[in-house]
């Protein structure tokens, strides 16, 4: 396989998950087939770049019917509002005039905490699928409903011009052609303008041992070591760095042109930087032991549930997310260990889950049922669900979760 960055033959395999079919294509009916795919992540020893081992076209994962809209979350939608008002108040504020755009906007969930800002002349938002997009523009912000890339942004940039922010959040695994998407940024982004891109840490993917955030939607999993070479690859440069919580750990890069001088680097930057080589992400000894605690932990939860149902009791899912997906189909798991996924999402209500074929329900199949257990899915918000579901204690059901470890509680 040819590296998706620098062209150079990879072949060192980091997990094999075996196979399953895209994470977010939900079925309608039992009796559809499905088309399952190899679920690798390899390492190229060029770059260092981690990424998938398949090269799925991205408007089949993608598609008209995808399903994930953000604002479904409270805590994104708090986090995406403390980000806009410390991105305002640091670079915006004390400009007469900003334009703003976002890559992968989503349902707007990001660029409505913008309309509430003065000095913003111009938002924009680009989402390639149509339920999202159509959210977003019952928001009264404009969004087109594209694909970006370098060539995109070409057309972007005759109609609007150039932006004095950019603002790409948990998209840059999504993106098969990694060159072109950066490239892209930089033909829009003005030449004292800053761009944010936001994507989960592979050092904290691997050391944390994330592995349901590997699904075929994701394409890369990105170090700064890696991602800077791509950076320089295509005329920008990162001088600042922040970690966040999101995904299980993430980085926030601040990027400009290579030709701006405006920002110095951080001290944030150089620690990363620093930190990265004392890790030796530049040598296969770091990756090495991922696999092993894959399967450890694959093996720690079936345990669990199998033990759980030889007692005869109950087992109901809370999030019919992708990640959830990619742990339920490593496993093996289907409907008869757990009975159904319950969601808030309407558009996943009454169709099942890819490959475990597991059921998705409204909430109220919990109070009518009253499961024994409930396995929070998205574990990243696992107190924002347990608060919401806190009543399910009246009759002594449990949550459970398998990361940062299984737990019951």
């Amino acid at each position: 396989m040819i590296c998706k960055s620098c062209k150079k033959k990879i072949s060192y395999n980091l997990v094999d998950l075996g196979s399953s079919p895209i994470a977010n294509n939900y079925i309608n009916e039992l009796g559809e087939a499905e088309q399952w795919y190899p679920l690798k992540v390899l390492i190229c020893k060029s770059c260092w770049l981690v990424q998938a081992g398949h090269n799925i076209h991205s408007k089949l994962i993608f598609n008209k019917d995808y399903p994930y809209f953000s604002s479904v979350s409270k805590s994104l939608l708090s986090y995406s509002k403390k980000y806009v008002n410390k991105i305002y108040d640091k670079f915006l504020k004390h400009k007469k005039k900003n334009k703003v755009l976002e890559i992968a906007s989503n349902d707007g969930y990001l660029l409505q905490f913008f309309k509430q800002k003065e000095n913003i002349s111009k938002i924009l938002g680009i989402e390639p699928t149509p339920k999202a997009a159509q959210l977003s523009r019952r928001k009264k912000i404009e969004t087109l409903e594209v694909f970006f890339d370098n060539q995109q942004a070409k057309k972007i940039k005759l109609k609007y011009h150039k932006f004095d922010l950019i603002i790409a959040n948990n998209v840059l695994a999504h993106i098969p052609n990694i060159n072109s998407f950066i490239k892209g940024i930089k033909t829009i982004l003005q030449n004292k303008g800053i761009a944010t891109i936001e994507f989960q840490y592979v050092v904290d993917l691997i050391k944390k041992n994330v592995f349901d955030n590997i699904y075929h939607e994701h394409y890369f999993y990105h170090s700064f070591l890696a991602f800077s070479k791509i950076l320089k690859r295509n005329g920008l440069k990162a001088f600042d760095i922040e970690k966040v919580d999101t995904q299980g750990g993430s980085l926030r890069v601040y990027i400009t042109h290579n030709a701006n001088n405006s920002f110095k680097q951080t001290s944030s930057l150089k620690s990363i930087v620093k930190n990265e080589k004392k890790l030796g992400l530049n040598n296969l000894n770091f990756y090495t032991k991922f696999s092993k605690q894959t399967i450890a932990k694959k093996n720690e939860f079936l345990s669990t549930i199998l033990k759980i149902k030889k007692q005869n009791k109950t087992i109901f899912g809370y999030g019919a997310a992708a990640k959830g997906n990619t742990m339920l189909n490593f496993c093996g798991i289907k409907s008869d260990m757990i009975n159904c996924v319950v969601d808030k999402n309407e558009f996943k209500q009454n169709k099942y889950l890819p490959g475990s074929r597991i059921p998705i329900v409204s909430e109220k199949f919990i109070k009518r049922e009253k499961p024994n257990f409930i396995v929070i899915f998205p574990w990243n918000i696992a107190k924002e669900i347990s608060l919401s579901l806190s009543y399910v204690r009246k009759w002594g059901c449990k949550f459970i979760i398998y990361h940062p470890k299984v737990k019951i509680f």
